[in-house]
């Protein structure tokens, strides 16, 4: 039986972070699916797997929408000789909905789900009227809570700490850092209690994501500046992330989440690998006007 780890949690909660960190205290050949909510999967193309394989799936919600393709990818992984596979459910996915699979499909056993917790955010995003329904229940329906982010709670975030420490008292806190040995174990080590198919099926209510994914390909150059105002002129947008080019040829990485934009300008050689590529998710009930992304101001990004 091939052990299966599911990683959930909201928009920018680290998924991709944590499965890069996995892979690379990992000596094993790993399969992993990667889903994306929007027609480009970019956090595919973030994965770091060498030994092993990795799939994508895009389009949206795992768990409402691609049902015959998770299936497909799964039997498509296990024909490749991995010995451990990880899903990374898009930040609107329910994780039970996915843990069932390792439940029942052949050939794999479900060993644990994890739901990742954003500190700087999930206040936010738990108050939110639009999202804060299926925020908690990803938390509800993951074996453990992972916390990510603390050291993003400054001064600023003071009104989170009480709530947060007490959270923390139930929660486990991911580790910064290279993941030891007993770290990575421990992970990777089966749930102590396996949710039966019939609590599986009263904790997974039927739920419609009312985010849209507005995508760009573009070729022409895109300008850092003109990024930075789009995004402070469309607050509605809850999460970016993907590669642009600007006119003098510098590539950047653009991670968003929430109101914390970084700008990351990649190394040379891998300059020319990914062609442009941008998704923006925000609330079906606003448009998104994507002509502001222009060549003017061409001033170098601070992250």
């Amino acid at each position: 039986m091939i052990p299966l780890t599911v990683i959930a949690g909201y928009l920018g909660a680290g998924k991709t972070h944590l499965v890069n960190r996995l892979l690379k205290a990992s000596k094993e050949p790993i399969g992993i699916c990667v889903n994306d909510f929007g027609e480009l999967n970019i956090d595919a193309a973030l994965i770091q797997n060498s030994r092993g394989t990795t799939l994508e799936l895009t389009n949206g919600c795992i768990c409402c929408q691609l049902n015959d393709d998770l299936g497909a990818a799964l039997e498509d992984l296990a024909s490749t000789g991995i010995t451990r596979v990880i899903i990374e459910a898009s930040g609107v996915a329910l994780p039970e909905k996915i843990a069932a699979y390792g439940r029942n499909w052949p050939g794999y056993q479900l060993h644990k789900t994890y739901t990742l917790v954003d500190a700087s955010n999930i206040r936010r995003w738990l108050d939110d009227k639009y999202v804060g329904a299926l925020v908690a229940t990803q938390m509800q329906q993951a074996d453990e809570l992972l916390v990510t982010k603390l050291d993003l709670l400054g001064p600023a975030n003071s009104r989170h700490w009480s709530w947060m420490r007490e959270a923390l008292k139930e929660w486990q806190v991911l580790p910064n850092g290279a993941l030891t040995d007993a770290q990575l174990q421990a992970l990777f080590a089966p749930s102590e209690v396996q949710t039966t198919e019939a609590q599986a099926a009263t904790a997974s209510p039927l739920h419609r994501p009312n985010l849209v994914a507005t995508c760009t390909a573009a070729e022409q150059p895109i300008s850092a500046d003109s990024i930075r105002r789009l995004l402070r002129t469309n607050p509605h947008v809850v999460r970016a992330k993907g590669w642009f080019t600007d006119a003098t040829q510098r590539q950047y990485l653009l991670q968003h989440v929430a109101q914390q934009t970084n700008l990351e300008q990649q190394p040379k050689q891998q300059n020319n690998s990914k062609r442009n590529g941008l998704v923006f998710l925000h609330h079906e009930s606003t448009a998104l006007d994507l002509s502001m992304l222009t060549t003017q101001h061409l001033s170098s990004p601070t992250t």
